[in-house]
């Protein structure tokens, strides 16, 4: 049976799934391969594989926003080196995923779902391909990288996992402190090395720094994304959640915090952050990041901003 990928996106994880075509029920991989045994699982599988052939996929992305663009940004771009694939992207929405299993006709190779709890997820032993199964023939180097964890959380009744989440954590990440931060501050690179990589790190070392964007880069907007100094701020500049006796701690009242909101009024006054970021919407803020318009940005979710980002380093890479 030709064999299909698909990825199911919930709020935390994209699913990964490898279908068969059309209605027919999944079954086992067969032994027609004697891979397995030639690959070496301390090396990645794709780099122990001919890829001269160029291979084209198909991907269905159940939302209408989705960017349907290939290789240009810098991850897809790389992908493709890499791997020697193209990929057409097909998007939709939920009516459109269920005439895709409604049609009786092959699936796309790969398709991202929004509803980890949908019929079709949760039904996927009856049309997929266990992801373990095909792991241990083409690629046993999953195994170095996969946490065990994560594959218990999505296995099913049958004992096969169908599904891997490309972001989860797991209690080692909790204990060892290594669960990655979507909150950050940004600076576009031209312009922390055109000011010589001046500290930020204290508030009297934010505004020297603001002064000298301003100074040197007077068609930019020093700081951008104002509207996300909430919470997301009091997270990333380490303001506790309780206090040592296990109550509630008045986060907004917090020295360090009011001091840095001190600190971004007097930014403001030096002009340095424009009326309108407080009231701009979204699509406003997207776009200013898309053209560069901002020296510096906080966002408290990073991977929203993606796609901007990855545009805008290739552009600077061009």
């Amino acid at each position: 049976m030709k064999k299909k990928v698909l990825f199911t996106l919930s709020l935390f994880a994209v699913l990964l799934f490898v279908v068969a075509c059309g209605n027919e029920e999944a079954a086992n991989v067969d032994d027609e391969s004697e891979i397995t045994s030639e690959l070496d699982p301390n090396v990645p599988g794709w780099m122990q594989t001919d890829r001269t052939e160029r291979v084209t996929l198909t991907w269905f992305v159940q939302a209408d926003w989705w960017d349907t663009s290939w290789g240009d940004d810098v991850i897809t771009r790389t992908i493709e080196e890499w791997l020697n694939i193209d990929v057409e992207f097909i998007t939709g929405d939920e009516e459109t995923l269920n005439l895709l299993f409604a049609g009786g006709g092959d699936l796309p190779d790969i398709m991202t779902i929004f509803d980890m709890n949908s019929q079709a997820v949760q039904g996927a032993a009856t049309w997929a391909l266990p992801l373990n199964e095909l792991a241990a023939m083409y690629d046993p180097y999953f195994f170095n990288v996969a946490s065990e964890e994560t594959l218990a959380w999505f296995r099913l009744a049958d004992g096969n996992t169908y599904a891997y989440a490309n972001y989860s954590n797991t209690f080692y990440d909790y204990e060892n402190n290594t669960i990655p931060a979507s909150d950050a501050f940004l600076i576009r690179e031209d312009v922390y090395e055109a000011i010589g990589r001046m500290p930020m790190e204290t508030p009297e070392e934010f505004l020297v720094a603001l002064d000298a964007i301003a100074e040197a880069f007077p068609d930019l907007v020093p700081v951008g994304g104002v509207n996300n100094y909430n919470y997301n701020f009091q997270n990333f500049i380490g303001v506790p959640i309780y206090d040592e006796e296990g109550n509630w701690y008045h986060r907004n009242f917090d020295e360090d915090y009011l001091t840095w909101m001190r600190t971004l009024s007097e930014a403001h006054n030096r002009g340095h952050i424009q009326d309108d970021s407080f009231v701009a919407d979204a699509t406003i803020f997207e776009e200013n990041v898309r053209f560069g318009n901002y020296a510096t940005i906080f966002h408290g979710n990073t991977i929203h901003l993606s796609g901007n980002l990855q545009n805008l380093t290739v552009k600077s890479l061009d």
